[in-house]
């Protein structure tokens, strides 16, 4: 009819394409083709795609199914091909929302249904994408396979180590070992250490921890590190780019000094510090005594005082705070260099002797003399570690008698009466300690013969009388005619000197008045010229 259709219900195969047109006439014998140019065509296609089913992720050389982690962010998916005799194309879909309602990435394989792979575009790590193939054939019929998972994880774990610091001490054998890790995927950690031998897993497998504890770590030095685990890719597991080392000693320092306890005639003050053998040893820098009772801190030097012996050191000084005639306590504290300190040693020592004199010696030269008998008598004893004092001189009528700080001696001692040139290389104090009278029953120290000639003579007086004048102090050497009185002139010596420190000379006594000069105090000496040989006492 005009303008009509028909519908035909023809014996076509399926699978089959024809060629159709359609073919008209009128009454008056005129007639058409409905497309004069070319033939329609027409396909038959009664069977529906097949369903596409999800295959593997391709991570590295390996497939992987449902539920993946993976690092890789533009992975290879396939899936089996679909039957379909008008396969148009394959569309791949990867979305962060389940239902599809988002789509990320999108992909297409197009041609032939064989073609059943495909690398995505970049994925966004950190994503638990679900994934999915629709197959279409030419008809616009689609099949949509079934949905996987796959999560993106392209982070290596990055571990950051906390305590204890690299090249730390512990002096306990429970350590506690901390650090932190950055992961998207973290299914734990574990630490690492050669405690027994072997750099071995430590302890099992931390999840969300970040610390561990291990007891009984014998002394010694070990290296540490902490491995931890990424689930989604074994090869962004990792450790600490750098191993620690830790070094262990639970064994401490011991003081202990001969003299304590003691009472002593002398300052000079003796103690070890030592250790059992260990990882660690005593730190000569940390040997340290406190304030001295009675006194300002302790003149104690680790540097000059101490010296090097087995497992240790061992020190000797001379303490210039202690008070004589009285108890004095000096704590003494060390530590390893694992930081191990000591247990804090009290040295008690008791000084008998009465009398003491701080006697200040300029830079440059100095005449001196001790006051009293000395309780320690020895030079290298009395200065000890006092670098500043170089060289002490006597002459004792015929010659000089040295002593050198850093040379042979052919001086050792310092006794009353005698007059001492002392050098030093800056301003310093001398201290002395001793009695003014010596044995039972106390009796003045001996006399000093004084052959003919120049000595060096120091003031004495038994009963420590101080500021004496020369007629007193020289009596001895003075005749008897005037009542021994050398301001007479009745003396056996024609020259007595005295050195001013300010004035770098030598000052006449002679221009003194020698019955009122009070020029004999305590550690005063002077140059003197016998004309005659006598014995000054």
């Amino acid at each position: 009819t005009n303008g009509g259709k028909v519908n035909l219900s023809l014996p076509l195969a399926d699978g089959t394409g024809y060629l159709w047109n359609a073919w008209c006439n009128d009454s008056s014998g005129r007639y058409a083709w409905l497309n004069s140019l070319a033939n329609f065509t027409l396909k038959v296609d009664t069977l529906n795609v097949t369903q596409p089913t999800l295959g593997n992720v391709l991570l590295g050389s390996l497939y992987y199914g449902n539920d993946v982690l993976g690092a890789d962010l533009t992975p290879t998916v396939n899936w089996t091909a679909v039957t379909e005799a008008n396969f148009k194309n394959y569309i791949i879909q990867f979305s962060d929302w389940s239902n599809f309602s988002h789509i990320n990435v999108t992909a297409y394989t197009t041609l032939a249904v064989a073609n059943n792979s495909v690398t995505m575009g970049t994925l966004v790590d950190n994503i638990n994408y679900s994934w999915r193939v629709i197959a279409y054939e030419d008809s616009g019929e689609a099949n949509t396979s079934q949905v996987y998972h796959y999560k993106t994880d392209s982070v290596n774990s990055s571990v950051n180590l906390g305590i204890p610091a690299n090249n730390a001490w512990s002096t306990t054998a429970e350590v506690n070992f901390t650090w932190t890790v950055t992961d998207n995927n973290l299914g734990g950690c574990m630490l690492y250490a050669n405690f027994s031998g072997t750099f071995a897993a430590n302890s099992s497998l931390i999840v969300g921890a970040a610390n561990a504890t291990n007891f009984s770590i014998p002394n010694g030095e070990y290296i540490w590190n902490v491995w931890c685990n990424d689930t989604a890719f074994p090869a962004n597991s990792a450790y600490n780019s750098s191993n620690r080392t830790l070094k262990i000693d639970t064994n401490v320092p011991v003081i202990v000094s001969g003299i304590n306890a003691n009472a002593t005639v002398s300052r000079i003050v003796t103690f070890n510090v030592t250790q059992a053998s260990g990882t660690s040893v005593v730190n000569q820098s940390s040997i340290r005594i406190g304030r001295v009772t009675g006194a300002l801190n302790s003149n104690f030097n680790y540097t000059n005082d101490c010296t090097a012996i087995t497992n240790g050191y061992s020190c000797s000084y001379i303490e210039t705070g202690m008070l004589a005639g009285a108890t004095n306590y000096l704590p003494i504290d060390a530590n390893n260099t694992a930081r191990g300190a000591a247990t804090q040693y009290n040295l008690s020592l008791t000084m008998t002797m009465a009398q003491n004199l701080t006697t200040r010696l300029a830079a440059g030269w100095n005449l001196l003399s001790v006051p009293f008998v000395l309780s320690d008598t020895s030079i290298g004893d009395m200065v000890a570690n006092d670098s500043k004092i170089l060289k002490m001189y006597y002459y004792n009528g015929t010659g000089w008698r040295i002593w050198n700080s850093d040379g042979a001696d052919s001086l050792t001692t310092l006794e009353p009466r005698k007059g001492y040139w002392v050098n030093t290389s800056a301003a310093t104090d001398l201290f002395l300690y001793g009695e003014y009278t010596t044995g039972t029953p106390a009796q003045p120290y001996g006399g000093l013969s004084l052959p003919v000639g120049w000595h060096t003579i120091g003031a004495y007086d038994a009963g420590g009388a101080d500021g004496v004048d020369t007629d007193d102090a020289l009596a001895s050497v003075c005749g008897s005619s005037n009542g021994g009185l050398c301001s007479a002139g009745d003396r056996n010596w024609d020259s007595l000197y005295y050195y001013n420190n300010a004035t770098d000379l030598l000052v006449n006594v002679l221009n003194t008045d020698m019955t009122g000069d009070n020029l004999w105090n305590k550690g005063s000496a002077f140059w003197i010229y016998m004309n005659t040989a006598d014995t000054y006492i």
